[in-house]
């Protein structure tokens, strides 16, 4: 089934949203868009946080009843001169929900996405590959799950990659790290990825790699 044909979803409930808010009367095509993406995000910690998550006051929850209307004023959010959101920095906000496929949308324009220290679960979007701009991706520290996904691998952009202290599983993704070609750092420890680490990966000659030290690191210092 589709998101949006599932009423209950973030999904519907942002396009209901979107369809609804005054402010988006006027916008171009992308803005419209990248305000859809950006309130599946705020309604999955709404509805999957409850009542707890009300009494936490999370900025996230609160973009849609904002009198600041203009998505680029809410917290965490940052835009370029033009509008487009270049960084989501919703870091240690304690957070539940899931990552959205919709981020995605904001492929054009987001270099930042950082998350760290919440309450997320589920996996990596496939889709977060089509993030071709992207140049730092921070999920660490949450209860994400599943495989790391090979889509990633087209980010050429990316520069940092901090998914450790997860829970993320299956083959150690050899492949995926190797075709990341401008990436510097990668931090990928306490997780529970199969599997011997790569020389492919090795031969990037990353500044920063730190992994499990079940991969069996040959190329780095730091395991744990």
């Amino acid at each position: 089934m589709n998101a949006l044909d599932d009423s209950g979803s973030p999904q519907a409930a942002a396009f209901e949203w979107v369809v609804k808010d005054d402010y988006s009367i006027g916008l171009s095509d992308q803005r419209v868009l990248q305000r859809f993406a950006l309130a599946t995000f705020s309604f999955s910690t709404t509805q999957l946080g409850g009542t707890t998550n009300r009494e936490r006051k999370l900025p996230a929850n609160q973009w849609l009843t904002l009198d600041e209307g203009d998505e680029c004023g809410w917290t965490g959010i940052f835009c370029d001169p033009t509008k487009h959101v270049w960084a989501i920095n919703l870091a240690q906000r304690r957070l539940p929900g899931q990552l959205p496929p919709e981020w995605a949308l904001l492929k054009d324009s987001l270099q930042l996405l950082d998350v760290t220290n919440n309450d997320l679960t589920g996996g990596i979007p496939e889709e977060y590959g089509e993030l071709r701009n992207l140049r730092w991706l921070r999920v660490n520290g949450n209860r994400l799950s599943g495989h790391f996904p090979s889509s990633l691998g087209q980010l050429k952009s990316l520069m940092h990659l901090n998914v450790h202290r997860n829970n993320f599983g299956g083959p150690f993704p050899n492949e995926a790290i190797a075709s990341m070609t401008g990436l510097l750092q990668a931090r990928m420890y306490f997780n529970n990825f199969t599997g011997t680490m790569g020389q492919e990966v090795c031969d990037k000659g990353m500044s920063i790699l730190e992994v499990d030290c079940v991969q069996e690191p040959t190329c780095t210092f730091f395991c744990f």
